[in-house]
């Protein structure tokens, strides 16, 4: 079990995986541990060795999409990214329960944006507003920010724009 603390958010990962114990930890480790004695958003990961499984066959669709499909209500809501897991969130209690592929670890960028998706609905309750993009700057101080959903594009655009000699800023 790992506590990081987000800005006063106290984040608790627990998995029975060490590759995805080890990989929160290099994505949210930088961050100071958590002193809290409960956490307000606890995430509990398992790796499965199948696709990813189906939403809950009685929970409404809020939005489907063949990247990300969201089902629930004002009380849950279930993310299904079908090459990545089934994520759960109940957003009362701020448990994160969920089950990912392999693809989740061996996909560049693919537990960070699991992750970011799966606990956007929490921040949003808190006033939060994560945004999914890559920014960079120019040697000449100018920057770019780039912003778009899933498989747009952002990590390609932004690998050329490293390579044509700006710097990573996020």
């Amino acid at each position: 079990m790992t506590r990081v603390n987000l800005h006063g958010l106290t984040l608790q990962f627990e998995s029975g995986n060490p590759a995805l114990r080890r990989r929160f930890s290099a994505v949210y480790g930088h961050l100071p541990p958590a002193n809290a004695a409960r956490p307000k958003i606890s995430i509990r990961w398992q790796l499965l060795n199948a696709a990813a499984a189906p939403p809950p066959p009685d929970w409404p669709v809020l939005h489907s999409d063949p990247l990300v499909s969201t089902f629930g209500d004002a009380r849950r809501v279930a993310v299904r990214m079908p090459k990545y897991g089934l994520i759960t969130v109940d957003l009362a209690s701020g448990r994160v329960t969920g089950q990912v592929t392999p693809n989740c670890l061996s996909v560049s960028g693919a537990f960070e944006d699991v992750m970011l998706i799966s606990l956007a609905p929490l921040y949003r309750r808190r006033g939060w507003f994560p945004l999914h993009a890559f920014a960079a700057r120019h040697p000449n101080g100018a920057a770019a920010l780039i912003s778009g959903q899933m498989g747009a594009g952002k990590t390609t655009t932004g690998l050329a724009l490293l390579c044509a000699g700006w710097k990573l800023l996020s």
